[in-house]
């Protein structure tokens, strides 16, 4: 498979010397931002879908939003957003083949005309501003500050209608899901209650084994099976293993067949040692 090639503007580098990030084509005004930062002006028309096999070079993203820096497999944060063409990393704020009159906000017919050791009539200006296409201001070479960067971005939300209907919604949400962790506060110290007001040892049973099953429907989870509750569920499984799975399925609190199985091995192995020792 041949290597993907970065998809910024005047970019040559490919997957097999740059780490490359896809276009978030599913996220419509992320894409927008990446779309106007890249400089390609080819990728303005295509469908979101087109883009999901067009990539951008981590010479382009900012360190701010690179996760795993130094590993081998790097990643970019979820907001990460390109920097805007033709601002490069490490790259100064005026390209080095420029003329000195080429400075920014700076008009170079009138630099020229300055010159001593030029002299142009007023006719040779004109023909001059006819036939020579000026170059655009170079404003557009200064970086833009991250602060503005910020600005530009929180403006873009706030105008979507969508971004405000996700923010109503999520607040919905966040406040139905504190109420439901309020109520499960609520009920658990209801049944802690309850089992403080249950005092086992004033009451009367039956029997041992009536205390005991009920004692085990009261046990906490993890909590290891004493002597006792193992040969009381190895009794109960040995008399009927239907009526031992039956009581499991009624959600009565009892050890897992796993469990009992495991138990009865670990006797079979005891009693067999011991016969071999007498």
């Amino acid at each position: 498979m041949p290597p993907h090639r970065c998809s910024y503007h005047m970019c040559k580098n490919t997957s097999d010397k740059k780490s490359m990030f896809s276009f978030p084509w599913k996220d419509e005004n992320r894409l927008k931002i990446w779309l106007k930062n890249c400089g390609n002006k080819a990728l303005a028309n295509l469908p979101p879908k087109n883009l999901q096999s067009r990539y951008i070079c981590i010479d382009h993203i900012d360190k701010k939003y690179i996760r795993n820096e130094t590993g081998r497999r790097k990643r970019i944060l979820k907001d990460a957003v390109p920097e805007t063409f033709p601002i490069l990393l490490n790259r100064p704020r005026t390209p080095p083949d420029l003329p000195d009159f080429l400075t920014p906000n700076s008009d170079p017919l009138r630099e020229i005309t300055k010159t001593p050791d030029i002299d142009l009539k007023e006719e040779d200006i004109e023909l001059i501003k006819q036939q020579i296409n000026l170059p655009e201001p170079l404003s557009c070479i200064l970086p833009e500050t991250p602060l503005e960067q910020d600005e530009k971005e929180k403006v873009e939300k706030e105008e979507s209608p969508k971004c405000k209907r996700l923010r109503t919604l999520l607040g919905i949400a966040n406040g139905r899901l504190m109420n439901e962790k309020k109520k499960n506060k609520r009920l658990k110290m209801k049944v802690a209650n309850i089992k403080k007001m249950v005092d086992l040892s004033k009451h009367k049973f039956r029997s041992e084994t009536s205390k005991l099953l009920t004692l085990m429907q009261l046990r906490k989870k993890k909590k290891v099976w004493s002597n006792e509750e193992k040969q009381f569920c190895l009794s109960l499984y040995k008399k009927s293993i239907s009526a031992y799975g039956y009581m499991l399925k009624m959600g009565i609190v009892l050890p897992s067949k796993s469990t009992i199985t495991h138990w009865l091995k670990d006797n079979n192995e005891k009693s067999s040692a011991s016969n071999v020792i007498s």
